[in-house]
């Protein structure tokens, strides 16, 4: 059976009309009337019944059997084809943090698009924490992680990425915003807004409670960045972020944390140490490599 003649017949059913599946084919008439006559040679039924009272034509029995499954057979011809062009380049399943994404997206997967790798990209968004789960567990490939120190584990291959300081974002109006830096006690008695407990800077930020050995009041937790620099913007709270993820256009302040070491969030790309890199897992490490080349992170990855 030829399938062309298969997509034909299935307009054709739509249409009902062979001049109009001619030009929604962009084919010749004949060539659509030759496609059906094929059809129904081979199979030995006939397929339509002309009604030359409405200019249209019907679908017999056989005809309407064949279009049931029609649609499924095209379906999966084109999953089929797909799946075997895809053993050349098959689904990456890469991990990125949504907070991550914002600051990568544009770029990065520009050029990932432009190296023609998009298409075959499984892209999945969660939180660092259960990111690296995931990579451990060899349910990714490959991953973007973020981390409040430098990725040490025995089960995966971390690549340090770059890093972002920790700093406290406030409105412009807030009395913080004009300070050269802040205490995390001062925070005792402020109105905290913070990601979920999957998001790094949660960690961060309940690092540093105890370590002060205080409780920040929390007015407001979501997972959503965009919405938790919104609610910081028209002051309904301040909260603990990396500078990574607060862009200049942003209406908001940014002031170091008074800290004797620079608190950082890191940035990995990680696989588990048993996954064997393909040649396009290693373009797009590469790509995430040149975009953050001017940091130098000899230290770090020690």
């Amino acid at each position: 059976m030829n399938l062309k003649d298969l997509e034909y017949f299935q307009t054709l059913c739509y249409t009902r009309s062979f001049t109009k599946t001619a030009e929604a084919l962009y084919v010749s008439q004949p060539s659509v009337t030759f496609a059906i006559h094929r059809l129904e040679d081979e199979l030995g039924v006939k397929l339509f019944e002309i009604n030359k009272s409405h200019r249209s034509v019907e679908l017999t029995i056989a005809g309407q059997y064949l279009q049931k499954k029609a649609g499924h057979i095209l379906t999966e011809v084109e999953n089929t084809v797909r799946e075997i062009r895809e053993f050349n380049h098959p689904t990456i399943r890469l991990g990125l943090p949504p907070i991550i994404g914002g600051y990568y997206a544009a770029d990065i997967m520009k050029q990932i698009d432009d190296k023609g790798l998009l298409p075959f990209i499984n892209l999945v968004e969660d939180g660092s924490e259960l990111l690296m789960k995931k990579i451990e567990e060899n349910k990714l490939d490959l991953a973007i992680i973020g981390s409040a120190s430098p990725i040490h584990n025995s089960k995966i291959v971390s690549i340090p990425i770059t890093r972002s300081e920790l700093v406290i974002c406030t409105s412009k109006q807030h009395r913080f915003s004009g300070r050269s830096n802040i205490n995390f006690q001062e925070l005792e008695h402020e109105k905290m807004l913070v990601l979920g407990q999957s998001f790094v800077h949660r960690t961060a930020f309940q690092y540093f409670s105890k370590k002060y050995r205080i409780k920040p009041k929390v007015v407001y937790q979501t997972d959503k960045i965009q919405t938790l620099k919104a609610l910081i913007t028209v002051d309904c709270g301040i909260s603990l972020l990396s500078r990574m993820v607060v862009s200049d256009a942003e209406d908001i302040a940014m002031v170091p944390l008074d800290e004797e070491v620079i608190p950082y969030f890191y940035v990995s790309i990680c696989f588990n140490k048993n996954h064997a890199l393909s040649e396009e897992e290693k373009s797009i490490i590469e790509l995430f490599q040149a975009h953050e080349k001017h940091e130098d992170f000899t230290e770090i990855a020690r």
